[in-house]
C-alpha cells in the first residue's frame, strides 16, 4: 500500500490549507486513493503523487493571479459615473487617469488620443464645440460631425459635451443657427445699411464678399450641399435665399427701381456672387479691386462718387490683413 498516496493526513494538512478552488482536486485524490488500494504498483503512485503536487501548485499560482488582478484595478475615491443621453455607454470620469481605452456596450472602441493637447482640467466652451462643428462640416461633410470625433479633436472627453448639449441634434441646431447668423443674418444687415447713393449701398454688401467674417461661402456651400440630402436644410437654405434676395430687392427699392426690376437686380447681385464662389476662380483681391468701379456700374446702373471706391479698397485691404 503506496504510503505517499494513502498518507492523507498528509493531503489535509497541504491541500485543505489552500483556498476553495482545491477541494474539488482533493476529493478527485482521495476516490482515487479508494480505488488504488491494494492492487497498485509503487510507480503508478509516485506519479499520481507528482501529479497532485503539480494540481496543487497551479491551484497556488491561479488563487495569486486572481488575488493580484484585484487589487490592482481600485476604483478610484475621485471617480464618478456620468450618464449621457441618448447614449448607452456610461463614462467613467478620472481625474487622475490621463488616457483609458474604453468599449461601449455596441462594441466599438472608443477613440485613442486626441487631435489637441489639453491640461486635464481644460474647460471647452459652448462656442468651441460649435466652431469646431463647422469646421468638420465645412472639411469632411455633416456625416462627420459626431460627437466622439469632435471631442477627439479639442481634446476633451464626451462628457465635456454634455455639458453644454442634450444631444447631437442640438449641436446640429445650432449649428445651423451659427450659420444663418453669419451669412444670412449679416447679409441682410449690410443690405438693410443706410446710404446716400446706390453705389454706396451696393458697396455695403461687397463687404460680405470681400471677408469671411460677415460671409463665409465654404461655410455656405457646405450646408447646401448638406441640403442636397436633407429635406429639413434643403428647407432652410431655400429659405435663406429667399431672404437674403429679398433683403436685396428692398435695397434697390430704396434707390428709386421699382419692386419688379428690384427683384431681377437683386437676384443678379445674388446669383453672380454665389456662381463666382461656386467656380472657385482664385483670383486675387488685387484683381478684384481693380475691377472693382465696373461691377458697381454693371450692378447699379451709375457712375461712383469721388473717394466711394477709394474708401473701399482701404478697408478691403486693411480686412484682409485681420
Amino acid at each position: 500500500m503506496p504510503p505517499a498516496l494513502l498518507d492523507l493526513g498528509f493531503l489535509e494538512e497541504h491541500v485543505l490549507a489552500r483556498p476553495r478552488v482545491v477541494l474539488l482536486e482533493l476529493k478527485l485524490l482521495r476516490l482515487g486513493a479508494g480505488i488504488l488500494l491494494g492492487d497498485v504498483e509503487i510507480a503508478v503512485s509516485a506519479v499520481l503523487t507528482s501529479l497532485i503536487k503539480v494540481v496543487v501548485g497551479l491551484a497556488m499560482v491561479l488563487s495569486v493571479l486572481l488575488l493580484r488582478h484585484r487589487r490592482s484595478f481600485p476604483r478610484a475615491a475621485s471617480c464618478r459615473r456620468l450618464s449621457c443621453p441618448e447614449a448607452r455607454d456610461t463614462i467613467l470620469l478620472a481625474p487622475a487617469v490621463k488616457s483609458l481605452p474604453a468599449h461601449s456596450r455596441r462594441g466599438r472602441p472608443a477613440e485613442i488620443g486626441a487631435a489637441t493637447q489639453r491640461a486635464p482640467n481644460a474647460k471647452v466652451s459652448r462656442e468651441e464645440w460649435i466652431e469646431r462643428a463647422k469646421r468638420v462640416l465645412i472639411e469632411e461633410g455633416e456625416k462627420q460631425v459626431k460627437i466622439l470625433g469632435l471631442a477627439k479633436r479639442l481634446g476633451v472627453t464626451r462628457g465635456s459635451f454634455y455639458h453644454h448639449f442634450q444631444s447631437r441634434q442640438e449641436l446640429i441646431e445650432e449649428l445651423l443657427a451659427s450659420w444663418r447668423r453669419q451669412n444670412t443674418a449679416a447679409l441682410v444687415r449690410q443690405a438693410e445699411r443706410p446710404a446716400d447713393s446706390l453705389a454706396r449701398a451696393i458697396l455695403n454688401v461687397f463687404t460680405c464678399w470681400t471677408s469671411d467674417r460677415f460671409f463665409d461661402p465654404r461655410l455656405d456651400f457646405a450646408v447646401r450641399e448638406w441640403g442636397r440630402r436633407s429635406p429639413s436644410v434643403r428647407a432652410l437654405m431655400r429659405e435663406a435665399d429667399a431672404e437674403r434676395t429679398e433683403a436685396l430687392a428692398q435695397m434697390y427699392c430704396r434707390h428709386g427701381f421699382e419692386k419688379e426690376e428690384a427683384f431681377v437686380r437683386a437676384r443678379v447681385l445674388y446669383l453672380m456672387q454665389i456662381g463666382y464662389f461656386a467656380l472657385e476662380s482664385g483670383e486675387s483681391l488685387d484683381y478684384r479691386l481693380s475691377a472693382l468701379r465696373h461691377y458697381v456700374v454693371a450692378f447699379g446702373g451709375s457712375d461712383l462718387r469721388p473717394g466711394e471706391v477709394e474708401d473701399f479698397v482701404a478697408w478691403a485691404r486693411t480686412e484682409s490683413r485681420i
